[in-house]
C-alpha cells in the first residue's frame, strides 16, 4: 500500500501495489474499506496480468505503429470487455469482503458516492457508475458467498 497525494484515490497498480490518496483516511471507514477491498480485488485476481497477457497476445513482438495500428480495434473492444469484467468482479469482492466483516451495501454505495463519480455512460475502462450500483444493489449474499478469492 502506497499513500500517495495527487489525482489518484485509489488504484491497483503493476499488479502488487495499491495507490490510495491520503484523503482516504478522511472518508468514512465502510467507504474506506469498500475502496481499498476494490483495489485488492484486482491485485487478488491478477487483473493486472490477465491485460498484460492480452495485450501480449494481439501485439507478441516490437510495439510500433505497423504492429499496433491494424490492431488497435479489435485490441481496443477486447481490452475494454476486459476492463468492465474486472471492474465488476472487484466490486464483487469488495463487496463480498464488506458483508464478511459486517459492513452493508451501503457503505459500498456511499463509497460511490464519496467519489462524486456520476458516470451515465460506460467509458473504455469502466462501466457506468449507474450500472455498478445497480448490480452492487442486486447481488444477493448468496451469490457474494461464492469463493471469491480466484475472480
Amino acid at each position: 500500500l502506497r499513500v500517495v497525494t495527487g489525482p489518484v484515490v485509489a488504484e491497483a497498480m503493476l499488479g502488487h501495489v495499491v495507490l490510495a490518496n491520503e484523503t482516504l483516511a478522511d472518508a468514512p471507514e465502510g467507504a474506506r474499506l469498500f475502496i481499498l477491498a476494490h483495489e485488492i480485488g484486482h491485485l487478488v485476481a491478477q487483473d493486472w496480468q490477465a491485460m498484460n497477457s492480452l495485450y501480449l497476445r494481439w501485439i507478441p513482438g516490437e510495439v510500433t505503429p505497423a504492429h499496433t495500428d491494424p490492431v488497435a480495434n479489435d485490441l481496443g473492444r477486447e481490452a475494454s470487455a476486459l476492463a468492465h469484467q474486472q471492474e465488476l468482479a472487484a466490486d464483487a469482492y469488495a463487496l463480498h469482503s464488506l458483508r464478511r466483516l459486517g459492513w452493508h451495501t451501503s457503505d459500498a454505495v456511499e463509497a460511490f458516492l464519496l467519489l462524486g463519480r456520476e458516470l451515465t455512460h460506460d467509458t473504455a475502462t469502466h462501466p457506468s457508475t449507474r450500472r455498478r450500483l445497480a448490480l452492487l444493489r442486486g447481488w444477493p449474499s448468496s451469490v457474494l458467498q461464492t469463493d471469491t478469492t480466484g475472480l
